[in-house]
């Protein structure tokens, strides 16, 4: 019971270690990329091919980040607790998609790339030692 416990908060601590990171990198974005008076962040369709830069990197890396973090720190070196973390970014990103009508192509790369690859590709960095080969 112990254990479950621990995984539990582990994974919850790793969900919200990589929404910090997401929203991090959508705050920098909104810095890096500076938007005019009349910008309109909810008409996802007129945005110029640059501002879905960072959207795409928050959620990469919010992702892996989050598996990475469930993977070094849960009691078990299974794969089931980052892909946790990879479904639930991954039902954030459909709310999204749902919610904002952005162009098909990001849509589809962000829901294909974004979470479930990222929370494996964490999962797989967590198991890495400096004297073997990452894949």
């Amino acid at each position: 019971m112990k254990k479950f416990f621990k995984n539990t908060g582990v994974v919850l601590l790793g969900i919200i270690i990589g929404m910090v990171i997401n929203m991090g990198l959508i705050m920098l974005g909104g810095i890096v990329f500076e938007t005019s008076q009349n910008f309109d962040p909810a008409n996802v369709v007129d945005w110029d091919h640059k501002f879905f830069i960072f959207p795409f990197l928050a959620h990469s890396c919010g992702t892996l980040s989050g598996s990475y973090f469930v993977s070094k720190f849960t009691s078990s070196s299974s794969i089931f607790f980052p892909l946790i973390v990879g479904v639930y970014f991954l039902f954030g990103g459909i709310y999204m998609a749902n919610l904002l009508a952005a162009p098909f192509w990001f849509e589809a790369l962000d829901l294909c790339l974004c979470y479930i690859p990222m929370a494996l590709l964490g999962w797989k960095i967590s198991k890495f030692k400096s004297n073997q080969n990452l894949f």
